[in-house]
């Protein structure tokens, strides 16, 4: 599934931002 693998980075990558800001 194209479309979950394309959800799944862009999460990743808002979780990565966020986590950022908290730490």
């Amino acid at each position: 599934m194209m479309i979950e693998d394309e959800w799944n980075r862009r999460y990743n990558a808002e979780v990565s931002k966020w986590v950022s800001d908290l730490y």
